[in-house]
């Protein structure tokens, strides 16, 4: 377990390290990758030890750059989600791995070699629109959750209301659902007449991009083969409200349904939606 309670930026054993509103978190192997929102930085957690490290970012906010870094040494700038290509994904040694962040704050996805002790932009120019195309030349709107799928990173990009990939094979980034800044709304279909409000969250499962489309209070799929969004539950801020976390569980999915400080699950195949049961420890 880690300590906490207040807000600090510490390393260290569970009893002392301090976050300040993380967001994102993947794992990968026993280590845990956490997006220390406010911190501006990226920690990792031993799941063994407990113990918290930083790997990338100062604490002090960023202004942003182009160039390849020293993680350690980079002011980075609301990172909000990771995502870890590790054994899963690939990579057979920790030398490896890579650390995929999106960086809110900077309209940018990041890339994280910890073993090569570098850090730099991968997507986006750093203007805040929606543009598609080779990475260097995309933009992007504070993206924010983050999951691997195959060769592809999907990203909600909340600011535009979209749900966006960067093929890491072609290296090129593209556009599932959304279409610019100021195109925003709440409908199902396919094509260019799907529109989602300010998505947060996605997980991949079944190959449908499940996603929390936060201020429209609903958990909506886009199947990868059909390029259909349908949604599965909610629209009804008592059932579901400014969603903002979404995991796949089995064949459930579990959702952080942060404007009614509670985490739901929800049937894949029924769109059945309840509390997440608790079951006390054994004595």
């Amino acid at each position: 377990r880690i300590w906490g309670g207040e807000a600090g930026f510490t390393d260290g054993d569970a009893a002392i390290a301090r976050f300040r509103s993380p967001q994102g978190l993947d794992r990968a192997g026993g280590h845990l990758y956490v997006a220390d929102t406010e911190n501006h930085a990226i920690r990792r957690i031993d799941l063994k030890t407990g113990k918290v490290s930083t790997v990338a970012g100062t604490g002090e906010l960023g202004r942003g750059g182009q160039a390849i870094a020293k993680p350690r040494s980079t002011a980075l700038r609301s990172p909000w989600d990771v995502a870890v290509a590790g054994p899963e994904h690939g990579a057979s040694r920790p030398e490896e791995l890579v650390i995929f962040i999106a960086m809110a704050g900077l309209h940018q996805l990041w890339a994280l070699l910890p073993a090569q002790d570098r850090i730099a932009p991968m997507a986006g120019t750093g203007e805040e629109d929606h543009v598609d195309g080779p990475p260097t030349e995309a933009a992007l709107a504070q993206p924010s959750g983050l999951c691997l799928f195959g060769r592809h990173l999907f990203f909600a990009d909340s600011e535009v209301s979209s749900v966006r990939f960067v093929d890491l094979q072609s290296r090129q980034v593209g556009t599932l659902t959304g279409a610019g800044l100021f195109d925003f709304g709440d409908e199902d279909g396919s094509g260019v007449a799907v529109r989602m409000q300010h998505p947060m969250g996605l997980t991949v499962a079944e190959d449908t991009v499940w996603v929390a489309d936060t201020l429209n209070h609903k958990v909506k799929g886009i199947g990868l083969k059909t390029q259909v969004t349908t949604t599965l539950v909610g629209g009804d801020p008592a059932v579901l409200c400014e969603p903002g976390g979404i995991a796949r569980l089995g064949g459930y999915l579990a959702v952080a349904d942060t404007g009614n400080h509670r985490i739901r699950v929800i049937r894949r195949a029924t769109g059945e939606i309840r509390d997440l049961p608790l079951t006390a420890p054994r004595r």
